[in-house]
């Protein structure tokens, strides 16, 4: 009987240990299940943070670029539509680094991306202002949706249809002002008139011109206004006051109390640029370029829609002899005739132009001479009148090249005086008989019947003809010597650029499980307008 309790005891015990022995190994079994899920939701868990950090740097590093692009010069853009920033590289990697690591830096809390940039470099050499193929760029994304009424307006002149647009946006910026003042200064005198204290008044006064009032302002305010700009836009030369010969940090040197006055006027002076260390950082001395008068373009099929919208920029930013503008907001006052010759003296800019211009009508109007039967014959008469024989024909030559050049004459004349002249004439177009042109009259020009290219229209089509890389050089010299004298004499084109590519190197290091250490990754892009 002890014996078999024995046995049954020792049967007992070795039971328990089985089943002992089967929960340890199952414990085990499943710590290892337990940690692989745990390795693998860790590697799942890494490659996720890999992924997010790589968003999140794109993230930080993108918006710290367009960051520095929101930093373009305002007036730059308000002026000509065009934006550009003004900084070195230095400077803007400087600002790249600040918002970067900004982001990137974790006081407290747990930083599950643990990023830091380690090495920033930019890129500018190939986004200048100067070059430009970056200028052309910003001038053609100026001009979606803006070239209609411009070419419009510049191509029914040279083809001798009536005015479809009274679009000259440089040229009409002074007198619409000046208007505005005017009615400005009406409203205040009618105001004035009823008594201020009087609200039935202005009341009565608001309700007349409100449907004029903008930006949600009273009729008072947009009076008061109204005459505050006039009066911070002062006199036509405060603009480019204290910019006088002898000042070494001013904009231009000149010798004109007023360069804006209407050609020919006795109020006209000569207005030079004297100031040598403006003129050694103007983009046409920096490129090399030579005033003189540009050579012909040469312009394929497949560019010349761009060419066109080129030139209707250039036309309709730049003033005038006869469209001057507001001057204090322009050196030269004819800023189109500086494209086509671009010399520092705007009296011998003004010469040229008036030459190139009398040459062509002369042209065109010995052509119309030669064109029409009628003239050709009474030529060929007068000529065996007054030299019979053999040299009859070089008489013909002479007396009609001295009728188109009493024609050219009088078409000068109107031309200057604001009126218009077709391109091609017809009989009807046509001042002076041959008797007139022998006896020197010059002055019988026909009345103006809105017909035909005026002075600015004819300057135009001397600027489609001319080579594209000078006229824009020389329009940066306006844009460097306008800006100068508007709001910092620190301006330079040189130093405004559209763009900058950008690189940089970033660290991540060990995540929270440790499993891969530490990581580096390289970001590239630029940035453009």
């Amino acid at each position: 009987m002890k014996q078999g309790k024995r046995l049954s005891m020792e049967r007992i015990r070795q039971t328990g240990l089985r089943f002992r022995e089967k929960r340890g190994s199952s414990a085990v079994f499943l710590i290892s299940i337990l940690l692989s899920f745990l390795f693998v939701i860790g590697v799942l868990a890494e490659a996720a943070a890999g992924f997010a950090a790589r968003s999140a740097a794109d993230g930080v590093l993108d918006l710290a670029g367009e960051s520095v692009l929101a930093a373009y010069d305002a007036e730059l853009y308000d002026a000509y539509g065009i934006f550009a920033y003004r900084m070195g590289g230095e400077e803007a990697e400087r600002m790249l680094r600040v918002f970067a690591e900004a982001s990137f830096q974790k006081e407290t809390g747990i930083d599950l991306f643990r990023l830091s940039l380690q090495r920033l470099s930019v890129e500018q050499d190939a986004f200048p202002l100067l070059n430009l193929d970056n200028l052309r760029q910003q001038i053609l994304a100026y001009m979606e949706g803006r070239s209609l009424p411009l070419a419009a307006d510049r191509l029914s002149g040279i083809f001798a249809l009536e005015k479809l647009f009274d679009y000259s946006a440089m040229a009409s910026r002074g007198e619409a002002a000046a208007e505005r003042v005017k009615r400005a200064q009406r409203r205040l005198e009618r105001l004035e008139d009823a008594e201020e204290e009087d609200e039935e008044a202005w009341e009565a006064a608001e309700r007349e011109y409100g449907s004029s009032l903008e930006d949600g302002l009273s009729l008072e305010e947009r009076v008061k206004r109204g005459l505050e700009e006039m009066n911070a836009s002062g006199t036509a030369t405060e603009g480019f006051g204290g910019l006088l010969p002898g000042q070494e940090d001013g904009v231009p040197e000149n010798a004109a109390a007023s360069h804006g006055a209407a050609a020919g006027s006795e109020e006209e002076r000569e207005y030079v640029l004297r100031n040598e260390k403006v003129i050694r950082e103007l983009p046409t001395v920096l490129m090399g370029r030579a005033p003189g008068r540009l050579p012909l373009a040469s312009v394929s099929s497949a560019d010349a829609r761009e060419s066109l919208l080129l030139d209707l920029y250039l036309g309709s930013m730049c003033v005038d002899r006869l469209h001057p503008g507001n001057a204090a907001e322009h050196f030269f006052a004819g800023e189109l005739e500086y494209l086509l010759f671009g010399y520092y003296s705007q009296e011998k800019n003004y010469r040229k132009t008036e030459d190139l211009l009398h040459a062509f009508r002369c042209g065109l109007n010995l052509l119309h001479i030669y064109s029409s039967p009628e003239k050709t014959e009474l030529l060929a008469a007068t000529a065996a009148v007054l030299l019979p024989g053999p040299a009859a024909p070089i008489m013909q030559l002479a007396l009609a090249f001295l009728w188109a050049e009493a024609e050219t004459e009088t078409d000068m004349k109107a031309l200057l005086d604001g009126k218009r002249v077709p391109l091609l004439k017809s009989d009807a177009d046509w001042n002076l008989s041959l008797e007139n042109a022998l006896a020197g009259v010059t002055d019988a020009a026909r009345e103006d019947e809105g017909r035909g290219c005026g002075y600015e229209d004819y300057l135009f089509l001397f600027l489609c003809l001319a080579e594209e890389e000078g006229k824009l050089y020389r329009f940066l010299d306006l844009v460097d010597l306008n800006l100068k004298a508007r709001y910092d004499k620190s301006f330079s084109c040189a130093q405004c650029f559209c763009g900058f590519a950008l690189e940089a190197e970033l660290r991540r290091r060990g995540s929270i499980l440790s499993v891969f250490g530490e990581r580096t990754a390289s970001y590239r892009a630029v940035f453009v307008y």
